[in-house]
């Protein structure tokens, strides 16, 4: 397991969409004014009583009858989660085994994290909570992650510990990556993006070919469902086959309308996780952060 994970052992910058609140030194904006990060501007000793960070060549420039203080934005720390779904389904295997690109992903967002200086922290849940590892930083922790859930067998009918998984997000600020195949009911869905949207989540969808377009062949087809343990034969037919994928398409459509009622980004991967697909994703990300800061007013 360890080799197929030296491949994602690759640094994607994510960025967190809102400035956060903290005081552990990081990358991140940081909600409150500081001593050291991005310099913002100037303001007056009458508006922050800062004497360690006046400018005097600012004030004797600007003619300013009373002194300037240096103004800059404070970067912190966050804790990274992998909310990770551990029922049934995730065992599926179809082009990939599924449970592989998880672990794939999760080792590539720890491996990330104790980059940027950032804490992981590992959730896992089905029927109740299975996998659980606190925050941490260490240059072991992905393959760490990345081999204890390579070697997880989901077996769990529902996914019914959601809930419990949610009560153990960390209170200081965090980017929760929750990764599911998201075939769970609606209600539960809204009310894991309600939780997880705090201060900022994104919703990675795993998808498989043979689920979304079905087999390739038409015939007698015995499907099963992991979670159920239900199995039927079917004759699959052309038309059968057009419902099927519009099935798949309208729940993934309802995934993406619920994500953006509660204002979570939402990634589809398709079959393999790509550690450039995760880039792109990323920096397109923090495109759109950029834009919202630099057209925000400039402190005075």
């Amino acid at each position: 397991m360890s080799d197929e994970l030296t491949d994602v052992l690759q640094e994607a910058e994510y960025v967190l969409r809102m400035s956060v609140p903290g005081h552990l030194p990081g990358v991140h904006r940081g909600a409150l004014p500081g001593t050291s990060g991005r310099f913002l501007g100037y303001t007056t000793l009458l508006h922050r009583m800062d004497l360690k960070h006046i400018d005097p060549v600012a004030t004797r420039r600007a003619l300013s009858p009373v002194p300037l203080v240096r103004l800059h934005r404070s970067t912190v720390a966050v804790t990274v989660v992998a909310l990770v779904d551990l029922s049934a389904s995730m065992g599926f295997r179809g082009r990939v085994a599924r449970m592989g690109e998880v672990a794939r992903l999760c080792a590539c967002l720890a491996y990330s994290a104790y980059r940027l200086g950032d804490r992981f922290m590992l959730v896992g849940y089905g029927e109740d909570v299975r996998l659980y590892m606190p925050p941490g930083r260490s240059p072991h922790r992905p393959l760490e992650v990345g081999q204890t859930l390579g070697r997880w067998t989901p077996e769990d009918r529902h996914v019914g510990g959601l809930k419990k998984a949610l009560h153990l997000l960390p209170a200081n600020p965090c980017l929760v990556f929750w990764i599911s195949d998201f075939y769970m009911p609606e209600a539960l869905l809204h009310h894991g993006l309600a939780c997880v949207r705090r201060p900022d989540a994104i919703a990675v969808v795993l998808r498989d070919t043979f689920e979304t377009e079905g087999p390739a062949h038409s015939g007698w087809t015995t499907l099963s469902d992991p979670e159920t343990g239900l199995r039927r034969s079917l004759w699959l037919r052309p038309g059968l086959r057009d419902r099927w994928r519009a099935a798949v398409q309208r729940w993934d459509e309802a995934i993406r309308r619920a994500c953006r009622r509660w204002d979570v980004d939402v990634l589809f991967v398709r079959d393999r996780l790509e550690v450039g697909q995760l880039v792109r994703f990323f920096l397109e990300r923090r495109w759109l952060v950029w834009s919202s800061c630099s057209s925000s007013p400039r402190p005075r």
